[in-house]
């Protein structure tokens, strides 16, 4: 039994005095693989400003930067200048296990902290002492499944020259990550800001999302399946001038991909949610809008990524690297038949509702016109199918508000009250609706108004009778 023990305790050892080393050099390989991935987005460079590599920790400091040549063609000295503030070097301290004691005792192969110290942001931010702007900790253990959690700290900015304050409460967030899945929640309290223009409060927002898949070959551009939700409680916004408010309550989306490794063609279904949005004269609620963006390529968005990597360190190749791409890579886009639809939307406005639907698809494209913006080859290979439904009241009060917008903007509306607007406009309303039913603009169901629309081979139809398009042949 000793002899057991004995030879246990040896075996760790070993392992503890060994594994710290092929610890290391995985980790700063990864290290050296994320500055990469960093690289070849066309907005930002990396480089690892500094490093140590001991046999049982790393210290890291990686510099990321804005890159001039992406938002200016003529990359002058000037804007050159503007550029060379706005970069972060990021603080990296590792401690390869098995043995652990960086957060607290532990075992695992890795624990590390990255954070931003942000100490030039404090001249107008201002946030506790001794704390990092952002932090992120992470931990994996021995199974190789890593968890991790991020901070920006509450803080306070005020500027006297613009009359802006801004309150942040401060971001919260935790996930995991392994070869297989990613996930990640987050949350935020309140957002407040006081400008010269009004008052802005935000509160509550969460996320919660997820990658079936890898997260360097997701940061890379490939496409997975994911899922991510986001809600926010409530947003209001007051108006210095006249105290006008809008309230939004219960704001949600939800988004779901699915990617077929088989087509190599992503679906995405997303879904939003608004329980109400009010002003004085105006009320929303009960807002739900469900909608699809189907076969999407995967070679596109990796094509894409390219391209914007290529104009910025070729500029003078802008047209060719573009026409290469619109002849290559858009148009197997356009030939996997493209879709946007809207399966459901549903809306109460001033206790009036109104629903409707919509499905496009993009079909039986095989070349590219020489002019893309032509709309004539985008109406040609469009299909369209859409409704609208309103209820009369809520026919009745678009109308209303149509005619108090134009009446407002005309000379004469200057010299009326706002009752008298109002009084004017509920008189037209009706008169309007019946003309622009006469004119075939909807037709009259037995709760308010129907419109459809369809558009194929080129020709429109409003519901049903054909519609004229006012594009040249």
């Amino acid at each position: 039994m000793k002899k057991t023990l004995l030879i246990g305790a040896s075996i760790f050892v070993l392992v503890s005095v060994i594994a710290p080393k092929f610890v290391s050099n995985s980790f700063n390989q990864k290290l050296d693989s994320v500055v990469e991935l960093i690289n070849q987005n066309p907005a930002y460079s990396a480089s690892i400003k500094d490093r140590t590599s001991a046999w049982f920790s790393s210290t890291v400091t990686i510099n990321i930067a804005l890159d001039s040549s992406a938002f200016a063609q003529e990359n002058t000295a000037e804007i050159q200048d503007v550029f060379a503030d706005m970069n972060i070097d990021v603080e990296i301290d590792a401690q390869h296990g098995p043995i652990l004691t960086q957060n607290g005792l532990a075992l695992g192969w890795l624990t590390w902290n990255a954070r931003v110290d942000g100490d030039t942001l404090r001249e107008t931010i201002k946030f506790e002492a001794n704390t990092p702007f952002y932090q992120i900790t992470s931990h994996i253990n021995l199974l190789g499944l890593s968890s991790f959690t991020d901070k920006i700290p509450s803080f306070h900015m005020k500027d006297d020259e613009a009359f802006t304050q801004l309150s942040f409460s401060g971001w919260n967030g935790s996930g995991s990550f392994s070869d297989s899945e990613t996930s990640y929640q987050g949350r935020l309290e309140t957002i407040t800001a006081n400008s010269a223009f009004g008052k802005f409060e935000l509160n509550q927002w969460r996320i919660d999302s997820s990658i079936q898949g890898n997260l360097m070959n997701a940061m890379d551009g490939n496409l997975h399946d994911s899922a991510m939700s986001m809600q926010i409680q409530d947003i209001t916004f007051e108006h210095v001038s006249d105290q006008a408010k809008i309230t939004m309550t219960e704001l949600g989306m939800d988004a779901v991909s699915d990617f077929d490794e088989t087509t190599s063609l992503l679906d995405t279904q997303i879904n939003f949610s608004l329980k109400e949005l009010t002003t004085a004269e105006f009320n929303l609620s009960s807002v739900i809008v469900n909608a699809e963006i189907n076969n999407l390529k995967e070679q596109f968005f990796k094509a894409y990524q390219t391209l914007m990597s290529e104009l910025s360190k070729e500029p003078e190749k802008m047209q060719e690297n573009l026409n290469n791409f619109m002849q290559i890579e858009l148009l197997e886009q356009l030939q996997a038949e493209p879709e946007f639809n809207i399966s459901s939307f549903k809306a109460t406005i001033n206790q009036g509702n109104i629903t409707g639907s919509l499905s496009s698809k993009i079909q039986q494209v095989t070349k590219l016109p020489e002019a893309i913006e032509s709309l004539v080859f985008w109406i040609q290979h469009l299909i369209v199918h859409g409704q609208i439904n309103a209820d009369k009241s809520a026919a009745l009060w678009l109308a209303i508000n149509s005619i108090k917008s134009r009446i407002k903007a005309d000379s004469s509306g200057a010299q009326m009250t706002e009752q008298e607007i109002t009084t004017m406009a509920e008189q037209q309303a009706p008169t309007m609706l019946q003309g622009m039913q006469q004119q075939g603009m909807f037709t009259e169901t037995t709760t308010g108004y129907q419109l459809q629309f369809s558009l194929k081979d080129g020709q429109a139809l409003l519901n049903g009778n054909p519609m004229p398009l006012p594009i040249g042949q």
